[in-house]
């Protein structure tokens, strides 16, 4: 028994995330406006290879591919450079008409 209990924790040691991931996120979508915000958002995402937009349920299912963040660490510290913080200038995350 502790032969296989052993093989079966290797082998799960060994595992890696897949390149490519779906995520469910859900977001408010009250309005035309919300609608059209939240899709405009979630089209300008890097690295999505599709992404789908249920008013019903109020989600968004995306699919993508995804970096390992070990990878992603590198490459930050390797093309370091020294940038001012920026704001993104989000003052209200709700839509106006929604209230």
């Amino acid at each position: 028994m502790e032969a296989a209990t052993t093989r079966s924790l290797m082998s799960a040691e060994n595992l890696s995330l897949p390149q490519v991931q779906v995520i469910v996120m859900s977001a408010s979508m009250g309005c035309s406006h919300c609608r059209q915000r939240v899709s405009k958002v979630v089209s300008k995402m890097n690295s999505l290879l599709d992404y789908m937009v249920d008013l019903r349920k109020k989600e968004i299912t995306m699919r993508g591919v995804v970096e390992s963040k070990k990878r992603k660490v590198d490459e930050e510290r390797r093309s370091y450079k020294k940038k001012s913080p920026r704001s993104l200038g989000f003052l209200r995350m709700n839509c106006f008409s929604c209230g």
